[in-house]
């Protein structure tokens, strides 16, 4: 009989778990979202120029990337972002990938393409529009429509709840 797994299973539990470390405290924290986990690995790599190494006149040239998959609990997706070159002076894939990854991941679970599997364990707090010079009606509206509650007592009449 032919074994197919290239991995025991506690191989892959510890791998899992190394990846999802990744970016709960890891490299990749700056995209950790309360919302969904994502699992994954940062990747930065220097370029070699053909025939002159690492260095030349123009200096080093990098590579960043991160995959993974989300959500990590039960992965549906996965991703990999590669930015060849980045220019400026960040050019770490945390820094530079791993943002890409999650703008896509985001999109994804903003369109219901899977479900969250975490709780929320706070508030979000939105930067919303400033509902300055807005009929009073439409601010009520606003409102209803982002299933806001005032966490202030409103200073304006007609924002008053009820």
């Amino acid at each position: 009989m032919i074994n197919r797994s290239v991995a025991s299973r506690q191989q892959v539990t510890y791998a899992r778990q190394m990846l999802r470390g990744v970016v709960e405290n890891g490299t990749g924290k700056n995209i950790n979202t309360s919302h969904y986990t994502i699992a994954g690995k940062t990747g930065t790599a220097q370029v070699a120029h053909s025939g002159l190494g690492y260095h030349t006149g123009s200096g080093v040239q990098h590579r960043a990337s991160f995959v993974g998959y989300f959500p990590a609990k039960e992965p549906k997706y996965s991703c990999i972002v590669v930015v060849n070159r980045p220019r400026g002076f960040i050019v770490t894939g945390s820094q530079v990938a791993a943002p890409v990854f999650k703008e896509i991941a985001d999109k994804m679970f903003a369109a219901r393409m899977f479900k969250p599997d975490l709780l929320p364990t706070a508030p979000v707090v939105a930067s919303l529009p400033r509902l300055r010079n807005t009929f009073p009606e439409d601010a009520k509206q606003y409102m209803k429509l982002w299933a806001l509650t005032l966490l202030m007592k409103p200073t304006a009449p007609w924002l008053k709840q009820g």
